[in-house]
């Protein structure tokens, strides 16, 4: 039997969130024990960082997605080391990665998919709050995922979500495509 395994703590909801445990889930009678073997979690303060977006669709992926991706590819050419492309292609675990070793997730709209695939009320909202607290970022290139007010239960979005700097970045890059997402 498989949970998420981290669990947002603190007294009231983000604003006031105070920490961020990660729990290792293990089932032993039936009770789920708690592991604080890494203590808070927060982004980690070097900027070698992870990318992670599934680069066999980057045609489908808008340009200015394309060019954010080609310009961590070209840095990391003259800056060996500086980005490493990791992309498993399970969203928990992708994401997993990035908080604890840093970097970005991209889920970009595609040329079919402008709306994304994933779901933004059970699918992004949960992650878009723990890497809130982490110290970290996530947006749908336009608006941040916790500002958004779904109009359905399935309603998809992109998602960008990781670093708040590799985020700033992005946002340069990105926030003129998807300005359709704030309405």
């Amino acid at each position: 039997m498989s949970d998420s395994p981290f669990c947002a703590t603190g007294s009231n909801p983000p604003s006031i969130c105070k920490s961020l445990a990660n729990h290792v889930a293990q089932q032993c009678a039936m009770d789920f024990l708690l592991s604080f073997f890494r203590g808070n979690i927060m982004f980690p303060e070097a900027y070698r960082a992870n990318y992670s977006i599934n680069e066999s669709k980057m045609f489908e992926y808008d340009e200015a997605v394309i060019k954010f991706i080609r310009s961590m590819q070209e840095w990391n050419a003259y800056n060996p080391g500086s980005f490493r492309s990791r992309y498993v292609g399970t969203m928990v675990a992708d994401l997993h990665r990035t908080l604890l070793e840093g970097g970005i997730f991209l889920y970009p709209g595609t040329k079919e998919n402008k709306d994304g695939k994933l779901r933004l009320l059970y699918e992004c909202n949960p992650f878009a709050f723990i890497f809130h607290v982490a110290g970290g970022r996530a947006t749908n290139g336009c608006r941040d995922i916790l500002d958004i007010t779904p109009q359905k239960i399935h309603q998809r979005t992109p998602l960008f979500i990781g670093n708040k700097q590799m985020m700033t970045n992005l946002m340069r890059s990105v926030s003129k495509i998807y300005s359709f997402h704030s309405k």
